[in-house]
């Protein structure tokens, strides 16, 4: 096993624990996994041949994720086997597109969508890289985790929003779960299924959007409830990427405290605890949410006055630096939130910079996203993925009968001609 020691001389940190007389030790990997499946017999038929299933990781709505090994390269991988894929609707497809296209050290990439049996398939396998282990795992084990540890973690999260953020991408479910780890600690962030771009400015205080949304509606169902940025709940069709990063400094948080943060039951307690802990908003905090709207009366009737739990007080053990980080991911005001960049080049996560490689700012091309998520539309685009992967399969399929030949691209008319979506504004003062 790599020793978390040597792998921080890649993370760009210097090799110095924070804490003199510490060292960090390797992640140990929890204990996650389901019991081992009974050979390629259950499941056999249905994986592809050069997959070897080793065991069951885990299973949802969506179908199994299973330990694999890969016979042609002796690698393991994890392999997610989705059940009557084209029924997932758009948030399929935009994770394949997402998985398969975002190239980053920080973020977990498609290695291989195995060729489906023909244009009617059913389920899909994605093999991806096998981390042993999620965050949410570790802070509910009893891994010991030392400041290098947390400064390691935070310090990648950041590098990987950054890449989603310049390329015009917000994540929109930043979660502990949603974090897979590698006993070394190397980190890439996961599922990309409630992802989205070129998210609209939010309203400043006389009601006006700066802007309409230009890739269809956003969804008040962004982000586990306890990881939720105000805006979201206050104002769940108008907010920008910085609900990531305040996701992040949830985060940040809960791995101090081996505990969520706001524990929130509903969308009332959940503005309540926020202000119990960083304090009712002034008004030039809540400059992005109209006046004369009903949230801001809300908030303004929820919010305690009395002073706030201190984070000192609830974190004694924490660095100023680290708190001061806190902060700042956890403003009010999104415009004036801490950006992915600005935390790396914060003082708590700055010895961590050396080892950072710049982000490569190319838009994500977003305009797949505006058709009609129909089952056979989805079966589609996802058939279309695979072919990306696998383009032998056209031939294969136009042979045997079952496949027209390619239908050429639409031309974009010229009242909706063909864009790129711009990037997500990650810091602008309203």
């Amino acid at each position: 096993m790599v020793s978390f020691m040597s792998s921080l001389g890649g993370l760009g940190g210097s090799r110095a624990s924070s804490r003199p007389g510490t060292a960090a030790a390797p992640l140990a990997e929890p204990s996650c996994s389901m019991p081992p499946a009974s050979a390629n017999k259950e499941l056999g038929s249905e994986f592809p041949s050069h997959l070897k299933v080793i065991r069951q990781l885990g299973k949802g709505s969506y179908g199994t994720v299973h330990l694999c090994e890969d016979k042609n390269t002796g690698a393991q991988v994890a392999v997610k086997h989705v059940k009557q894929a084209a029924r997932h609707g758009k948030s399929m497809v935009r994770e394949i597109r997402l998985l398969a296209r975002m190239k980053h050290e920080n973020l977990l990439h498609l290695l291989d969508m195995p060729a489906v049996p023909g244009p009617n398939f059913e389920d899909i396998f994605l093999v991806l890289p096998y981390l042993p282990a999620d965050l949410h795992k570790v802070i509910q084990s009893k891994q010991t985790l030392t400041e290098r540890h947390v400064q390691a973690i935070m310090a990648q999260i950041f590098r990987a929003l950054e890449q989603l953020h310049v390329c015009g991408v917000a994540h929109r479910d930043l979660k502990p779960a949603n974090i897979l780890l590698s006993a070394d600690c190397k980190l890439k962030l996961c599922d990309f299924g409630l992802a989205r771009g070129d998210m609209p400015l939010l309203c400043g205080a006389d009601g006006g959007a700066d802007e309409p949304p230009k890739n269809g509606v956003l969804t008040e169902y962004v982000v586990t409830r306890w990881y939720r940025a105000p805006e979201v709940m206050l104002l769940p069709k108008q907010y920008t990427s910085a609900v990531d990063t305040w996701s992040a400094g949830c985060i940040l948080c809960e791995i101090m405290g081996r505990k969520p943060l706001f524990p929130g039951k509903n969308h009332v307690d959940m503005v309540t605890r926020v202000a119990q802990t960083m304090g009712a908003p002034a008004d030039d905090e809540l400059r992005w949410l109209p006046r004369e709207s009903d949230a801001y009366r809300f908030l303004r009737q929820v919010c305690p006055q009395k002073a706030c739990s201190p984070l000192a007080t609830m974190y004694p053990r924490a660095e100023a630096n680290c708190l001061d980080l806190v902060r700042g991911l956890l403003r009010w005001d999104p415009s004036r939130r801490t950006t992915a960049l600005s935390a790396q080049e914060h003082p708590y996560l700055r010895t961590f910079l050396g080892g950072r490689t710049p982000p490569r700012a190319e838009p994500f091309d977003w305009s797949f996203d505006g058709f009609r998520p129909t089952t056979d539309a989805v079966r589609q685009k996802l058939y279309y993925e695979c072919t990306r992967f696998h383009p032998e399969i056209r031939d294969r399929d136009r042979a045997h009968g079952i496949l027209s030949a390619p239908t050429p691209a639409r031309a974009p008319s010229a009242s909706a001609p063909a864009r790129r979506v711009r990037a997500v504004p990650v810091l602008q003062h309203l």
